[in-house]
């Protein structure tokens, strides 16, 4: 088990071909992907493996480019393969990963999260 007091951003790690590296992401449980990084990223990640089309929260939709990778919860054993996109300024985590760990959010102070 872990806690993060750093409320609503949960420690994870990413792993996309020979890049790994710990990044606090926000927790969006309306967010049914896996990972979003933020667009830095993309010179370090190398060419993506393919280009999904997203729908964003206000009704736009844009391409984006996507990495097959793992994430993990820093702390945590589980390791989720999951589809890695990079767009915009914040890294997110989404239900995808989220589904696979017993998270409680509590009341807006700390998220704990265990396998």
């Amino acid at each position: 088990m872990i806690e993060s007091r750093d409320y609503p951003f949960l420690p994870v790690q990413f792993s996309v071909r020979n890049l790994r590296e710990d990044v606090p992401a926000l927790v969006d449980t309306g967010f049914d992907g896996f990972l979003v990084l933020p667009e830095a990223y993309l010179p370090r990640l190398g060419p993506p493996d393919l280009a999904g089309n997203w729908v964003l929260a206000d009704g736009s939709t844009i391409e984006a480019p996507e990495f097959r990778g793992t994430v993990k919860i820093v702390g945590l054993e589980s390791l989720v393969q999951a589809q890695i996109t990079c767009f915009g300024l914040e890294a997110i985590v989404g239900r995808a990963v989220l589904d696979r760990f017993a998270i409680t959010l509590d009341h807006g102070h700390r998220i704990i999260a265990a396998d």
